[in-house]
């Protein structure tokens, strides 16, 4: 997000606990040209796998 914001790119945050659907109808309403992830965040004692929630979302999103 800062690397964006220094470059000057336009970007948007997404809360890491959205499901596929959700980031899916964010991905076709924004029709962003590259999406950004890691691969997994603990969130207390639960890791929330973010790279296989982004992969599921992209088919949707096509």
């Amino acid at each position: 997000m800062l690397v964006c914001a220094r470059i000057g790119a336009v970007h948007s945050v997404v809360f890491a606990g959205f499901s596929a659907e959700s980031l899916s109808q964010r991905i076709i309403d924004c029709k962003p040209k590259v999406v950004i992830t890691c691969n997994a965040v603990k969130r207390g004692p639960k890791i929330i796998h973010l790279k296989d929630i982004v992969d599921a979302a992209l088919p949707e999103s096509a």
